[in-house]
């Protein structure tokens, strides 16, 4: 048993939705786990739901159907929400404001869509600015930043 718990550590330590679910599952009692069972059975298949001897194991199940991702843990909160689990809830929303809100900045703030407004015809990123000509390249992440440091300080000057 031992071994096993330092196991799944070890492995919540690579992964850090693993990691939410060692951490729920450890506030779970058998009760809730009942609770979380009848939630999820239009999800999962009573024949494997009688299989599932702890919540983890219902989580990996609903990740592997696709309803709960690194990305996406809201039918995860909507499922503690339901049972009235505050507590667990609340660790959620910390998994998300750490793992999750900070990636989706990092990818908006890069991510370009192909659309052309009414008024424009090149193509407009998500900031709203034009997208790069097709022979420019974007600078690496941070350089922008370093840049504008560097301007505020005197040490660079623009041409």
């Amino acid at each position: 048993m031992f071994s096993q718990l330092r196991y799944k550590r070890k492995m919540a330590r690579i992964d850090p939705l693993a990691s939410l679910y060692v951490d729920l599952n450890e506030f779970c009692i058998d009760e809730d786990l009942d609770t979380l069972k009848v939630y999820v059975k239009e999800d999962i298949s009573p024949r494997q739901l009688q299989k599932m001897r702890n919540a983890t194991d219902i989580f990996r199940s609903l990740e592997d159907k696709g309803l709960i991702s690194k990305e996406d843990v809201s039918y995860l909160k909507e499922l503690f929400e339901k049972m009235g689990k505050a507590k667990l809830v609340k660790m959620i929303e910390q998994y998300e404001k750490k793992y999750i809100t900070t990636n989706v900045a990092a990818i908006s703030s890069t991510k370009t869509v192909r659309a052309t407004s009414s008024d424009r015809s090149e193509p407009v990123s998500t900031t709203g600015q034009p997208e790069q000509p097709p022979g420019r390249r974007e600078p690496a992440p941070g350089v922008t930043d370093k840049i504008v440091r560097l301007m505020k300080r005197g040490l660079l000057n623009p041409k």
